[in-house]
């Protein structure tokens, strides 16, 4: 394992770009825990050009990120600036984990070229916001499903999908599903790693999130 203290910046990066220091004692991955649900976006040709994906964070990272942008308390509402603060951090610090989103049309995985975090607030003592992530091109889906992993590729976070991808009304042809991640899929070598790591280590697979993925499919017919 690669052993990688987390810079911290007084910002959303704190919690959700992995916070090091997060309050309890060291424990194994994951750390953090994201509800998240996506929404594929279209053109007038049913191109998909893009997701909003609505993230949500548990309660403990929440008060974490809230204590570190002075904000005293969750009852409150957050102000404009307070939101646009958080959300820019947002963006800046999940940019380097692929947005937590692996889009891909058969094995072709999908680039964006722009991310934007709008709404952000809380509810019910979670932080929320939808996150836009914009194609680099319009994708045709022809014969090949999509396929949708909302992840963290180092498992600091598990991100659990609450539903299988909302489509469009161009994409009325479409249906998609969503198949949960399942622990018995998971081999023991993997699980020991997991359980002997720290907040400020890392495992030696980059991707190792994905293994804990839950994975939605959208295929669509004449």
């Amino acid at each position: 394992m690669r052993s990688t203290r987390r810079v911290l910046s007084v910002s959303f990066v704190l919690a959700l770009a992995w916070c090091a220091v997060c309050v309890g004692p060291a424990a194994a991955h994951p750390h953090m825990f994201v509800d998240a649900k996506a929404e594929l976006v279209a053109d007038a040709e049913g191109r998909v050009t893009g997701l909003r994906v609505l993230m949500r964070i548990d309660e403990l990272t929440t008060l974490y990120v809230l204590e570190e942008n002075a904000i005293k308390s969750v009852a409150q509402p957050l102000t404009q600036a307070q939101s646009a603060k958080i959300g820019a951090a947002m963006v800046t610090g999940l940019a380097t984990y692929g947005y937590f989103t692996d889009l891909r049309i058969g094995d072709k995985r999908l680039k964006f070229s722009r991310a934007s975090a709008h709404n952000v607030r809380l509810e019910k003592g979670k932080l929320a916001a939808t996150l836009i992530l914009e194609l680099e091109a319009a994708a045709k889906i022809d014969a090949e499903a999509i396929k949708l992993s909302l992840y963290d590729p180092t498992y600091f976070a598990a991100v659990s999908t609450i539903a299988p991808p909302t489509l469009p009304t161009q994409m009325a042809r479409c249906a998609s599903k969503l198949v949960k991640f399942r622990p018995t899929l998971l081999d023991s070598a993997t699980l020991s790693q997991l359980s002997a790591l720290s907040r400020e280590k890392t495992p030696d697979d980059p991707q190792i999130g994905a293994k804990f993925a839950d994975r939605s499919y959208v295929s669509c017919h004449d």
